[in-house]
């Protein structure tokens, strides 16, 4: 975050905020086959996978940024924006990013002497946020070659991907049997960018990706 009334000049360079925010993972429930040797047995799981990815870039009120776009000449004395990644490409650029990567494996297994029953239940949920606030007085400037001719680039993007497999079997040696899975999934994504205040610049982008995949399989 850039407080109240802060002021960054990058002078002859470009001025870069970046947030990034990552997670892989995969989560194990349930129980393994369960054998007994009762006429008649019932037996269930539950899981339960939780989650929060948070990404946040504010600039305050009465804030300012300044930045140049980086060039470089060639042998002819022409001017590029350079290629370097690690080097900020424009005068100001504002950048979140939010991966997430959550598999969740759910299981439950049963065998009854003669009729058996078996549950499941598995929940997988969360929070994945990118937000990019520039309040409404605060400044933003982009110079190229000394005025203000250079490029702001405000990004926002997201991409989650859950996978949530839930399955269930029950069986007996002389009777009927049931599983029952239940698989619930329930994610809140949020992707935003809210500019305000003065931008000074001869170009201006703005993009907000939201992307990826929710796949939610039940099996009994």
């Amino acid at each position: 975050a850039v407080g109240y009334e802060a002021v960054l000049d990058a002078r002859e360079k470009g001025l870069s905020l970046k947030t990034n925010v990552g997670q892989n993972s995969v989560v194990l429930n349930g129980k393994p086959n369960a054998d007994t040797a009762a006429v008649h047995a019932a037996g269930g799981a539950a899981g339960v996978a939780e989650h929060s990815t948070i990404g946040t870039i504010t600039v305050g009120s009465g804030a300012s940024l300044t930045g140049s776009d980086w060039t470089e000449h060639d042998d002819k004395g022409t001017t590029e924006i350079s290629d370097d990644t690690d080097t900020p490409r424009y005068g100001v650029e504002l950048t979140a990013d939010n991966q997430n990567i959550t598999t969740d494996l759910s299981y439950s297994a049963g065998k009854a002497g003669k009729q058996g029953f078996e549950g499941l239940f598995s929940w997988l949920g969360g929070n994945a946020a990118n937000t990019i606030t520039v309040a409404k007085d605060a400044a933003l400037t982009a110079k190229r070659g000394g005025v203000n001719w250079g490029k702001i680039d405000v990004a926002a993007n997201m991409n989650n991907i859950l996978t949530n497999l839930a399955g269930a079997a029950a069986w007996g040696t002389g009777g009927a049997s049931m599983g029952a899975s239940v698989a619930v999934t329930d994610e809140t994504i949020t992707n935003t960018i809210s500019l305000g205040g003065t931008l000074n610049a001869h170009s201006l982008d703005v993009n907000a990706l939201t992307d990826g995949s929710i796949n939610t399989v039940s099996i009994a």
